[in-house]
């Protein structure tokens, strides 16, 4: 049960504090939101097993700029952690479509 807990606290220490994490949410509702609030809202929710929640803001971004390559690689690894395979490879494809290179180095 120490060990647990002792790794639980670890991993919280990792995630950023729920106030700067409440600050990117705030910019991600702006219509003129930045988009690297969005990726990185993203990455902290998928990160935390917030899968669909990474989904919700991949997807909003990707109304905004539909072109943007890290938005359209995010939103692909959102769908691979929440287990929606096939939107993930409809999101890839789209994303090779604009980059025929690989999107290995994403993450």
């Amino acid at each position: 049960a120490v060990m647990a807990a002792t790794s639980a606290s670890s991993s919280a220490q990792l995630l950023p504090q729920s106030d700067s994490v409440a600050a990117l949410e705030q910019q991600v509702l702006k219509e003129d939101g930045e988009i690297s609030a969005h990726l990185s809202l993203a990455k902290i929710y998928r990160y935390s097993g917030r899968a669909q929640e990474a989904v919700a803001v991949m997807k909003l971004a990707e109304q905004r700029q539909p072109a943007n390559e890290d938005v359209l690689a995010q939103l692909g690894f959102a769908y691979v952690d929440a287990g929606q395979f096939k939107e993930a490879v409809e999101t890839f494809d789209k994303l090779t479509a604009i980059n025929h290179q690989s999107v290995t180095g994403y993450n």
